[in-house]
């Protein structure tokens, strides 16, 4: 989920001291060696937060969120399984070393920038033998069968990830509620069913709709972009992480001959049910505005490869805890963005009813986008003031 807390988002520390920039010498990208340095890094959560609870005065509904931990779960089982399936004609049959080495440089490009990279790839490499019975998997003739046999044959694989991030431990994790003036733990546990337990049934109930093989599209997993925001002369850095990014491979011979009008899909899961994201009197409201601002400029401005000393492409940052982190840098000043048209937002809602989960998110009038970005400077200059308390 683009504005999920988990792992795969950056820790987020700031240095203590911030040097106050005038706004007559405005800060520009510093690249050193290949490697920008980070120091005003806010996530979208953090965005999130800051318009419920300082810009709506509402307090958190609880430290426990079961949507957001089933919706990072999904993402967790979604980014191995839409790669079996869209690699299946190498993924499925015996590997030799070259293949073996070809079908990691595949992955490298499909989940550049998402967290446990190492794990994903130790773990499809295990349980990879087990697709490898082709006689019973690969069905050219019935796709909707080869589609079952893939998804069936996922659920092992989909039982490591689970222990390996721990998704079964969080059903044991007791609600929260408020007594006083501070938050108890109740006798009621967050969930029934174990996160990964829900996620794998949501995942195999939508599996035709949410795998995704359109090879004139190429697509890239829970990618981390970092929106470089200037405000008052100084910059800050966003993190959005959609959960993925289609990318029109316009020099196809069979894209050329085809009336393609999307040229870039970003798509964001959504563990519940429709909600209307259209009122901007509400907090929700407010954040999914914000969101769809963000996320169109990532649409547009989003580039797999920059210039080693341009501020652009795939790019290694340092934060101030000196950690290093890869991440798609998204600058408004890049070079040849795409227009607007051409970009679509889509939101997945997996528990709608029906055989269409698909949202495309409203268009943005040159009114919503000042309310939006009015909305978001706010927030950032609201945590740069909690940042000096």
């Amino acid at each position: 989920m683009g504005q999920v807390e988990s792992p795969r988002q950056l820790k987020l520390d700031l240095p203590p001291d911030e040097p106050k920039v005038s706004p007559s010498v405005p800060e520009k990208p510093v690249l050193i060696d290949g490697e920008l340095r980070v120091h005003r890094l806010i996530s979208f959560s953090q965005i999130e937060q800051i318009i419920y609870n300082d810009t709506e005065g509402m307090k958190p509904q609880g430290i426990f969120n079961a949507n957001i931990a089933v919706g990072s779960a999904i993402g967790s089982f979604l980014t191995p399984g839409n790669f079996i399936w869209r690699y299946r004609g190498k993924y499925c049959f015996e590997l030799n070393d070259y293949e073996r080495k070809e079908l990691r440089g595949a992955f490298s490009k499909f989940y550049p920038t998402g967290w446990g990279w190492q794990y994903y790839w130790d773990i499809l490499m295990k349980h990879q033998p087990n697709f490898c019975d082709t006689e019973n998997i690969m069905d050219s003739e019935h796709p909707h069968l080869e589609m079952r046999n893939i998804r069936d044959r996922l659920v092992p694989l989909w039982n490591d990830i689970a222990k390996k991030f721990k998704l079964d431990s969080l059903h044991l994790q007791s609600v929260a509620i408020e007594e006083g003036n501070s938050m108890v733990p109740s006798q009621k546990v967050a969930l029934q069913e174990s996160v990964g337990q829900i996620a794998q049934r949501i995942v195999k109930d939508r599996w035709h709709l949410l795998v995704d093989d359109d090879m004139n599209y190429s697509y890239i997993s829970e990618p981390a972009c970092l929106l470089l925001y200037k405000l008052n002369g100084q910059i800050f850095e966003i993190q959005v992480t959609p959960d993925y990014i289609k990318r029109l491979r316009e020099k196809r011979k069979s894209v050329q001959k085809r009336q393609i009008a999307v040229k870039r899909m970003i798509g964001d899961y959504k563990d519940s049910a429709y909600r209307d994201i259209e009122d901007y009197s509400t907090p929700l409201g407010k954040t999914m505005l914000v969101y769809n601002w963000l996320l169109m400029q990532t649409g547009q401005n989003f580039k797999e490869r920059g210039k080693r000393d341009e501020p652009t492409g795939l790019k290694i940052i340092r934060l101030p805890n000196r950690q290093v982190r890869r991440v798609f840098l998204i600058s408004p000043d890049a070079k040849d963005p795409l227009d607007k048209e051409d970009v679509v937002n889509v939101l997945e809602f997996l528990r709608e009813d029906g055989t269409n989960i698909f949202t495309a998110m409203p268009p943005l009038s040159p009114e919503d986008k000042e309310m939006a970005k009015s909305i978001l400077e706010e927030a950032l200059l609201t945590s740069q003031k909690s940042k000096l308390q």
